[in-house]
């Protein structure tokens, strides 16, 4: 977690069991409410754990289904790796979207729309396919600003598919 003057400050990890009035796991509506992704573009089925404004842990479930599955590839469908980008910056979002809620941030106003900033050292070291059930995880590592960074991971099966940083900032509506 960050102070307000964006320097770092470590503190246990811990679990909570609601944020913001909203009972873990979130699921579909609460994340239609949190989120502004709609239809194919929310790519967080779940949020499993939550530690305001410090980590998350989500799911993404993967369908044959899917639209973006169509196209990439169609006789070999592969989840596209901007797509698994997306996703883990979706849940980072959430973690910021959380640090807002409980106070935690005081200088950003909640309803801030969260973007996705930059990715750095995102490697990609596994194939996502449809039917895989991928866990997300993100820690919020600094925030300078109105930028704050996530070290992030994506796991199928205990196996890591990808890894690195994402930037998230935030837009004042």
């Amino acid at each position: 977690m960050t102070s307000p003057d964006g320097s770092l400050r470590i503190r246990p990890a811990g679990r909570a069991r609601s944020v913001a009035g909203r009972r873990l796991p979130l699921r579909a509506a609460d994340l239609d409410e949190i989120l502004p992704h709609r239809g194919q573009f929310r790519l967080v089925d779940r949020v499993d754990e939550l530690d305001p404004g410090a980590r998350a842990t989500g799911t993404l479930l993967t369908s044959r289904a899917a639209a973006y599955f169509d196209g990439h590839f169609p006789d070999r469908p592969v989840l596209a790796g901007v797509l698994l980008i997306e996703a883990l910056a979706q849940l980072s979002g959430i973690v910021l979207w959380s640090a807002v809620m409980e106070g935690l941030i005081p200088d950003w106003a909640p309803g801030g729309l969260h973007v996705l900033a930059g990715v750095n050292r995102m490697r990609f070291r596994r194939v996502v396919l449809p039917g895989d059930v991928v866990r997300l995880e993100t820690a919020l590592t600094a925030r300078t600003g109105r930028v704050a960074e996530f070290q992030v991971k994506a796991l199928v099966e205990r196996e890591t598919a990808a890894d690195g940083a994402v930037q998230i900032g935030v837009k004042e509506t």
